[in-house]
């Protein structure tokens, strides 16, 4: 049952990333890893998130993804989880890490941090940063990061 339930997530985690068009970087293994976000096909308007800054941490034996996300929509958004989706050099999926952003709810314009902690794995070479809601869908965001 776990393995079916890890084909599922894998296939949609790739048409996810296949359908935002946002590649996944390859990295070296040394004490950071490069990362690429999941972004859905929708328009602009119909974003909720703009992620503003992330960054890794590998020691100790964890890795953390620590970051801003600002609530771009008219709403308050609220049991919004950060999920970070591991792969190897090969592409291949190796685990997640889920956890709250700070604030909950996060409000219209309001800006909240979010840390993501998980074991560290050597095989780990990439991943990729999305957000959800706890118990339902992902949320369309804008990456920051990646325009030019």
């Amino acid at each position: 049952m776990k393995t079916k339930l890890l084909i599922i997530l894998m296939v949609i985690v790739l048409l996810i990333s296949l359908i935002s068009c946002s590649p996944i970087d390859k990295v070296s293994q040394n004490t950071t890893t490069t990362e690429t976000t999941i972004e859905t096909t929708t328009t602009e308007k119909e974003k909720l998130l703009e992620l503003l800054d992330y960054k890794n941490i590998r020691e100790y034996g964890f890795i953390t993804i620590k970051g801003e996300v600002k609530n771009i929509s008219d709403k308050r958004l609220e049991n919004v989880l950060v999920v970070v989706y591991y792969f190897d050099e090969n592409d291949e999926f190796i685990k997640t890490a889920e956890a709250l952003i700070d604030y909950n709810p996060i409000m219209p314009n309001q800006i909240s941090p979010f840390e993501a902690i998980t074991t560290d794995n050597p095989l780990i070479t990439n991943y990729i940063v999305t957000f959800k809601f706890m118990f339902g869908e992902f949320i369309p965001i804008i990456n920051s990061r990646n325009k030019e």
